[in-house]
């Protein structure tokens, strides 16, 4: 980024995350506001750059603003900075928030060029997510490549969606992993074995997937699945109530993003049909 002085307002452990690891960063930083003196001082001594300030006025020599604070605080703090500052021309950089630079109308009123930063996780800090003004996401694109990152810029608008692909791969596949464990328990598995099975069958999937994405479930496998499901579904219920409700929840619609994709439709056209046979027969 061009050195005309980064200024950064931030709370928490800064100097243990990747802020304290970026010597482009470090090196143009030159003023640090923390949410009170004191946070302001012990900020600027751990990250060891730059110079602290009480006030946000005292920013207004920084072209560029680096925000780096909690997501429940963030709104309240860029209203203070926007009651206190003129953010005409200037450069906000957002970071690790999960919000797109679209979601700040605020500074977008106050004509502030903006774009977020968010680090890729379990990226050993090498990979940066950006979005937002396209001189900005430049601008970090070069800071970041000095420094030996590399970097991806989302297309506009598009930030949901990154944000749902890590809740997903994170999080949302826990439930999963919960239920495969509870099931071999049922099964009278013990909770070791039961976990060493699941990570090592579902590790395999997902190596399966790295390797043939759509391929990585063939259609004699659903089709297999299809039949385990019809079959023993009553048995699931009358074992374990919340299970069956796990395979109430539209199996094709799961798998509606891997292979089978066909097969699966036609199942559930077939389902839909039975059902309504069955309606009719009632």
């Amino acid at each position: 980024m061009r050195r005309a002085g980064i200024g950064l307002i931030g709370q928490g452990g800064l100097a243990f995350s990747y802020l304290g690891r970026l010597p482009s960063f470090l090196n143009a930083l030159v003023l640090v506001k923390g949410t009170n003196e004191r946070t302001s001082s012990r900020l600027r001594n751990a990250l060891r750059a730059g110079k602290w300030v009480n006030d946000y006025k005292e920013l207004a020599r920084c072209r560029i603003l680096w925000i780096a604070v909690s997501d429940d605080s963030l709104p309240r703090i860029l209203k203070d900075l926007a009651s206190q500052l003129s953010l005409s021309n200037r450069t906000i950089v957002l970071c690790n928030t999960p919000r797109d630079s679209g979601m700040f109308p605020l500074l977008a009123e106050k004509g502030a060029k903006i774009a977020t930063l968010y680090l890729m996780p379990q990226s050993d800090e090498r990979i940066f997510i950006l979005e937002g003004d396209p001189a900005v996401v430049k601008e970090l694109q070069e800071m970041l490549e000095a420094d030996n990152r590399k970097t991806i810029e989302l297309k506009p608008g598009t930030k949901p969606m990154y944000i749902s692909g890590l809740h997903l791969c994170a999080h949302l596949v826990l439930p999963f992993a919960g239920a495969a464990v509870e099931s071999f328990r049922l099964a009278g598995l013990t909770r070791s074995q039961a976990t060493l099975a699941m990570m090592a069958i579902a590790g395999n999937a997902l190596r399966s997937y790295v390797r043939g994405a759509d391929k990585a479930l063939p259609r004699a496998e659903a089709e297999q699945m299809q039949n385990v499901l019809d079959e023993y579904r009553g048995a699931i219920r009358e074992l374990n109530p919340r299970m069956a409700e796990l395979y109430d929840a539209n199996p094709a619609k799961w798998f509606g993003f891997v292979g089978a994709k066909k097969f699966w439709a036609g199942s559930a056209e077939k389902e839909a049909a039975r059902a309504a046979q069955g309606a009719g027969a009632s």
